[in-house]
């Protein structure tokens, strides 16, 4: 996750350099302060969320955490169609329902495999306290 939020930060900062210094035009400049207000909340929910998915990940904890991260892909078609009034075909659609229902699948499927687990755990405790 840190290499992927470092290659895009360097990309970034390139290309704000190279469109300043060759076009001669600045890169992402609003006049309004509220443009820079939502671009900050939205890093810091980013920054927020990549920290708390990779404690996630460190305590096994991915299958729950990999369900929130991929239902972006619904809110993603939300807001194209209700913010932006983008109509989508069938195919965009059915690749989105793909990714969002194998998520849910491998995450439910992790969920099952982690109650196995502890299930297991739990008898070799009991089978060890009666010895």
């Amino acid at each position: 996750m840190f290499w992927n939020a470092l290659t895009a930060s360097v990309a970034a900062i390139t290309f704000a350099v190279i469109s300043d210094t060759v076009a001669g035009q600045k890169f992402m400049v609003y006049e309004d302060w509220r443009a820079y207000l939502w671009m900050t909340i939205g890093g810091v929910c980013d920054f927020t969320g990549m920290t708390l998915h990779t404690v996630a990940f460190m305590n096994d904890k991915s299958s729950f955490v990999s369900i929130f991260t991929f239902t972006a892909v619904v809110y993603a078609f939300l807001g194209d169609t209700f913010i932006f009034n983008f109509e989508f075909r069938m195919v965009q659609i059915f690749c989105g329902l793909i990714i969002l229902g194998s998520t849910i699948f491998v995450g439910v499927y992790k969920y099952r495999q982690d109650l196995e687990l502890k299930k297991k755990e739990e008898n070799q405790e009991e089978l060890f306290k009666e010895i």
